[in-house]
């Protein structure tokens, strides 16, 4: 029994003797054939790098004009309109220049100064009254010439006109109640406030002219796309009337407002300062060249316009809000890396920048309020950054981390 057992062993001890032998005779075979085979064997397995997404370099195309496209005008009677929107225009950027003084606490503020700027704006305000007390009349005939859609917008435009003057009588109060005795720093404030809310009205004021306009560019020409109704010259931007009517167009196309728009507002920062280091001219040309850049972007569900000689707004028909966040911070992380070049002068620019969420209760009026309040928050709180509101308040964008190469470009 006991000689079987050895024997049993013995079988076992030989089996494994001759697995290792014929192990390493396959190893020593596979090795001839590949003289990394042993290792590659012995090492865990490699995954291959996944391959980066496809990206297009943002921001790296040189700056191209933006085709020209059909464009449509008022009718030659419409005159009036124009010419008051123009003085409006004309009238808020005083304001605004105004309310940025009032608002910048590094100025040296005394009663001089501030009445100086006081002065400004009342002689800016009675201006406006004069040209806008002369237009209204013709405009409110014009607005009276388009059907059944004519007293809804004399209507809109009384009631601007009314809480415009309202609001004008307000400044005028706060203005006579400034005392160049008491304490400065209070009353510089209470007087940017009211300054605001003289942009109000005066916001409030154009988008029943804007609403006027829309009504005539589709009764003249009932088969033109807001888009074509008119281009800023300089950069083949959509004008900010344009942009009005192709907001006020799609929804009306959507009564229910089941569709999302969001807009947002891109302001060139300092650009007194840039100015008086460049020139004028210059900056003009930087600027045109800033809009360019940003009407590179322009596609089917995103649109491009002037919103006055500074800003720029964008508009993202069925877009989502957050994505908009992304694009405009994109788009301002590359304006930071931009050069505009002019011979030996290199010219900087920065932009602020806020975004908003059409809802299903905006007027033309609340939406673009709250845009350009939104904006201001960016410029308040340091400029060269992104505020979005999508709540009660606005807040800041947290930077997404793009990689931008700095790029340089030759002005026109």
């Amino acid at each position: 029994m006991w000689v079987f057992f050895l024997i049993a062993v013995l079988n076992v001890v030989l089996g494994f003797a001759a697995g290792a032998a014929l192990g390493q005779r396959w190893r020593r075979m596979m090795a001839a054939r590949s003289p990394v085979w042993e290792a590659a064997a012995s090492a865990p397995p490699v995954v291959p790098p996944r391959a980066a997404p496809a990206r297009s370099e943002p921001h790296a195309a040189a700056v191209q004009h933006s085709p020209p496209a059909p464009t449509v005008a008022l009718p030659t009677e419409a005159a009036p309109l124009a010419e008051c929107r123009a003085e409006t225009r004309s009238y808020q950027d005083k304001l605004d220049a105004a309310e940025d003084r009032l608002r910048d606490p590094t100025h040296p503020w005394d009663a001089a100064a501030i009445e100086e700027c006081l002065e400004s704006l009342r002689a800016a305000t009675e201006e406006f009254l004069l040209e806008r007390n002369k237009n209204q009349p013709r405009v409110v005939e014009l607005a009276g010439s388009l059907g059944p859609s004519a007293p809804g917008i004399v209507s809109q435009i009384e009631t601007a006109v009314q809480h415009q003057d309202e609001t004008i009588q307000q400044a005028y109060d706060a203005f006579q109640r400034f005392d160049g005795e008491a304490e400065i720093e209070p009353q510089r404030e209470q007087l940017a406030q009211q300054a605001g809310r003289l942009i109000e009205g005066s916001l409030q004021f154009d988008a029943s002219l804007a609403g006027l306009e829309v009504e005539l560019l589709r009764s003249a020409h009932p088969d033109a796309k807001p888009e074509n109704h008119a281009r800023d010259e300089h950069t083949g931007l959509l004008t900010r009337a344009a942009m009005e009517s192709a907001i006020i167009d799609f929804w009306r196309r959507d009564p229910h407002r089941v569709r999302t728009l969001a807009a947002a507002l891109l302001d060139v920062d300092q650009t007194a300062a840039v100015n008086q280091s460049h020139g004028h001219r210059r900056t003009d040309r930087a600027l045109h060249a800033c809009g360019r850049l940003l009407g590179a972007k322009q596609s089917a569900d995103l649109a491009v316009a002037r919103y006055n000689g500074q800003a720029f707004c964008l508009l993202f028909f069925d877009g989502d809000v957050r994505s908009a966040a992304n694009t405009v911070e994109e788009l301002r992380q590359g304006l930071e890396m931009t050069r505009f070049e002019d011979g030996d002068h290199e010219i900087r620019l920065t932009v602020s920048c806020g975004i908003t969420a059409a809802t299903p209760a905006d007027t033309l009026f609340s939406l673009l309020e709250r845009l350009e309040a939104t904006l201001h928050e960016a410029k308040r709180y340091g400029r060269n950054r992104t505020f979005l509101h999508e709540g009660k308040h606005p807040a800041p964008v947290i930077p997404p981390n793009f990689t931008i190469k700095e790029r340089r470009i030759t002005l026109d």
